[in-house]
């Protein structure tokens, strides 16, 4: 019995270093590309005026281009999200009672990334069009006229009954698991793409809000991810989300009408 309960503690133990590696790989790449990012993307909109005041990088996308924008999204994604989804593996890997569980939980892990990266690739389409139709800058912020009902949108969504259904299953990962726990490797992953699909429609309006303060603004993202992290902890979920829609779109009322006035 000793020995069973050492192997599921050191199972646990390689659980946590692999999203810790997976998760702090992901944060150091992100902080690396900031710093390549011209000197006012380190703010969270540009100065005014200086929208579009050098070439935009990527004016014609090959296919390598958008590879590596597609990449970018994806590690972008893995360090914003998986902390959040932290709780609800640990959760699962707690479950098992072989000392494979490991593999399980890795599975659960990678069908979770899968959605993610699934969200990645609709975002780099995105990005794409709006680079092709010149709505995005070097720095890759859109104009404030598209930034102000993207902003708007962000907190209408906060405040309807899908965000909190997909929050409610983020928020409590045991209830989660024993109503869509599967077995085997596969089952595994199914839960895992489940567990992502909750947190997709939970989270995605507000991923976008990426092309609101930059893409690649690394305080603009350590927002968001905060942000995400405290809609998963927080006692009051409805009453959060109701707050936090409320100040979304009094921010994108304001950007609108200073768009407007300016």
């Amino acid at each position: 019995m000793n020995m069973w309960r050492l192997v599921f503690k050191r199972e646990r133990g390689f659980i946590c270093l692999f999203l810790f590696v997976i998760s702090g790989a992901s944060w150091w790449y992100l902080y690396h590309m900031s710093q390549m990012m011209p000197a006012h993307a380190q703010f969270l909109w540009p100065v005014a005026g200086e929208e579009n005041s050098l070439a935009a990088p990527f004016t014609s996308w090959s296919l390598s281009t958008f590879a590596y924008i597609l990449f970018m999204w994806v590690i972008m994604m893995v360090a914003m999200m998986v902390p959040g989804a932290a709780a609800t593996i640990l959760a699962y890997d707690s479950l098992g009672k072989n000392n494979r569980q490991y593999a399980h939980s890795l599975a659960f892990t990678l069908g979770y990334i899968l959605v993610w990266s699934a969200f990645s690739l609709a975002a780099t389409l995105l990005q794409w069009l709006l680079a092709e139709t010149n709505l995005i800058s070097d720095i890759m912020v859109t104009p404030p006229q598209m930034a102000a009902p993207l902003l708007i949108c962000a907190g209408i969504y906060q405040c309807l009954a899908i965000k909190q259904s997909c929050l409610i299953h983020c928020q409590s990962p045991f209830e989660f698991l024993t109503r869509h726990l599967k077995p085997g490797l596969s089952g595994a992953l199914k839960m895992g793409l489940h567990h992502g699909s909750y947190c997709l429609g939970c989270c995605w309006l507000l991923m976008l809000l990426l092309f609101v303060g930059g893409v690649m603004n690394l305080f603009w993202i350590a927002a968001l991810t905060l942000f995400v992290l405290l809609e998963k902890i927080l006692p009051f979920p409805e009453k959060s989300s109701y707050i936090s829609g409320a100040l979304l779109i009094l921010l994108g009322g304001f950007m609108g009408l200073n768009s407007v006035l300016s």
